[in-house]
């Protein structure tokens, strides 16, 4: 059965982004719509967490890159740690949850629309599986041979 439904499928549509020079993509189809909204604090930073409005109901918005160097905070000493002060196209992917409520992603380095073959989606390799620090990854795909690593937005 499962077989049938992935024959069906035979493209997908990612976003795909990049946070530290490593390559995300998310499933267009999860996307609800793309904003550009700027999201600043008092200190002119991005905050890991806002609200915005959108249609007619205040969503919360996460910033992907706090995610990530949250759970690289461990590792890289305070002086290394990236900050994301890229602000000239900040972009938000809006989702609609299975509630009917929204939430958004902040992304800031939006680098492209692909489209792959199903062939080149690959589950994550076991030691990836049993150590994976970030919610929602779910496999690797190659696009324009470059590894992505693919993020379930539901599970953020």
């Amino acid at each position: 059965m499962r077989s049938c439904v992935f024959m069906a499928i035979r493209n997908i549509h990612l976003f795909v982004f990049s946070v530290h020079n490593v390559l995300f993509g998310v499933w267009a189809a999860q996307v609800e719509e793309l904003l550009e909204h700027p999201i600043v604090n008092e200190q002119g930073e991005v905050p890991p967490e806002s609200t915005i409005s959108y249609k007619g109901q205040d969503i919360r918005v996460i910033n992907f890159s706090s995610q990530i160097d949250a759970r690289r905070s461990n590792v890289v000493p305070e002086d290394e740690k990236y900050v994301d002060r890229d602000l000239a196209s900040p972009k938000i992917l809006v989702i609609k949850r299975r509630d009917g409520s929204y939430a958004g992603i902040r992304v800031a380095n939006l680098e492209d629309l692909a489209t792959i073959s199903i062939e080149q989606v690959h589950a994550l390799p076991l030691i990836m599986q049993k150590i994976r620090r970030i919610q929602g990854l779910w496999g690797l795909a190659l696009v324009q041979d470059r590894p992505v690593m693919l993020i379930d937005l539901a599970q953020l």
